[in-house]
């Protein structure tokens, strides 16, 4: 029997890129765990006190900047907090359907290693076009009410920060060096068996 973990995340979270590359890391070990994450965005804008446009300096970056050395991910931190709710509405246009796994990746990856912001430029829209997502979904107002709902959702789960783990009924946020992390998420599967 399987177990399911969500994971909340914002694009424009240099923590959530770390999280991401972490995973991948770990993936036959989630497989053997038959463990399956469910990826979906958040405005963290919505409920922290960053806002968009807003400097990433002082003691938060340099935070980013600890725990990016010391998970060994190749990336840098952004100078500001991007409007990622593009980017979140093409996914969630994409949302079971086979393409959201690599459209995801490839955003991750366009962002924090070739360093094309989400606000800037058309590369998102291009990728719209080549997921077939029409373009206007990526700022439509549909769109960003149905993100700020599910952000306001996982905050009624308790959910305060990028990227959170919801195992169970319990967030689990941050990202951690992956013995940590095994073993987070081999009690949560162990636990889950026990009471299935």
């Amino acid at each position: 029997m399987s177990s399911r973990i969500t994971v909340y995340y914002d694009f424009a979270s240099t923590l959530c890129f770390v999280a991401h590359q972490m995973m991948k890391r770990m993936a036959s070990e989630l497989d053997d765990l038959e463990l399956e994450l469910l990826w979906r965005p958040l405005d963290l804008t919505l409920l922290a006190s960053w806002r968009r446009g807003d400097e990433i300096k002082g003691p938060g970056r340099a935070n980013v900047e600890r725990v990016i050395q010391e998970l060994e991910v190749a990336t840098e931190v952004p100078d500001y907090w991007m409007d990622s709710r593009p980017a979140h509405a093409l996914i969630v246009a994409l949302e079971g359907h086979a393409g959201e796994a690599v459209c995801r990746d490839r955003i991750f990856k366009s962002v924090y290693r070739a360093r094309n912001w989400l606000d800037q430029g058309s590369w998102l829209a291009e990728l719209a076009d080549e997921f077939g997502v029409d373009r206007l979904e990526l700022s439509s107002a549909r769109a960003f009410d149905r993100i700020e709902f599910r952000t306001l959702e996982a905050k009624e789960r308790q959910v305060s920060g990028v990227p959170s783990f919801l195992l169970g009924e319990w967030p689990f946020s941050g990202i951690q060096e992956l013995e940590t992390m095994r073993s987070i998420f081999s009690r949560y599967v162990r636990r889950n068996v026990e009471i299935h």
